[in-house]
């Protein structure tokens, strides 16, 4: 079993180190944890010194940088060996609920909101510079997507913008571009992600008519399909910047409205690991 998160949230930070996953703010909560896949165990680590609901990160040379998702742009920085946060270059202006990856040595951010309004602005963080500059734009203006990285490719999936979105668009570091791919096959937002080997998975979410989903599709990054795979047990969204693959198994902890309640997801035999049991 996939032992629950210690206390419930929604919309907060997930990311993998190694064989360790952290979950990081959410919702009204400065909380952080970090699970560890051997012993199936979660502890208490240095809360963040800003809640976060809604923000981007990703993973540079072992550091998880957390941006905005504060209403201020905030961009701060944890050490899991040191288990310690420091600050780092903010964004000029808020741009929370968007995607956020690493690719080699740069972090980048895009879609989500400015000002209230879905954005298709991108960017990209410098460590070396401690800087931002810009990146092209999505070709489809988006919010609380899914997203992951491969094959030297930053993906975005499905999303929102006044509706639900079910298209898949994938970029180019070294040209600079966004470019169209095969969609999901229901269109979603707020979801959860995580990247395989060569697949990126999106589960969960909310589809047309605002409906609680338990839907879980794959994009084959190297084949370019999309494939529905297992459900998850339970219907949830509000996992806008959730999800991590551990020992290449998806994992997600925490949903709608603040719930911890946490689902494994194995794609060597395509079924789902709940807290409580194996559905197949």
């Amino acid at each position: 079993t996939f032992q629950n998160r210690p206390t419930a949230t929604n919309n907060c930070v997930e990311q993998k180190i190694n064989d360790e996953m952290f979950s990081i703010s959410g919702a009204s909560t400065a909380l952080v944890y970090r699970y560890r896949f051997f012993g199936n165990v979660w502890d208490a680590r240095q809360s963040i010194p800003n809640i976060r609901n809604s923000g981007e990160s990703f993973v540079l040379e072992d550091l998880i940088h957390v941006v905005a998702g504060d209403g201020a742009g905030l961009h701060e920085v944890y050490d899991p060996i040191k288990n310690k946060w420091d600050a780092a270059e903010p964004l000029a202006v808020e741009q929370g609920t968007g995607g956020g990856e690493a690719m080699g040595i740069f972090g980048y951010i895009f879609g989500g909101f400015i000002a209230a309004a879905a954005t298709a602005t991108g960017q990209k963080f410098t460590p070396l510079t401690n800087a931002w500059s810009a990146i092209a734009n999505l070709n489809l203006a988006s919010t609380a997507m899914g997203h992951g990285s491969g094959q030297g490719l930053i993906f975005r999936l499905g999303g929102a913008a006044g509706t639900y979105h079910a298209n898949i668009e994938a970029y180019d570091v070294d040209a600079n571009t966004w470019a169209a791919r095969i969609g999901l096959n229901t269109a979603r937002s707020v979801g959860a992600s995580f990247t395989f080997e060569r697949g990126i998975g999106y589960a969960g979410g909310l589809t047309a008519g605002g409906v609680s989903s338990t839907i879980n599709e794959i994009h084959d990054n190297i084949g370019n399909v999309t494939q529905v795979m297992k459900a998850m047990t339970t219907a949830t969204y509000d996992l806008q910047g959730m999800g991590s693959a551990l020992n290449g198994m998806g994992h997600v902890a925490g949903g709608t409205g603040g719930i911890a309640i946490a689902n494994r997801y194995v794609p060597m035999n395509n079924h789902i690991v709940s807290q409580f049991a194996v559905f197949f």
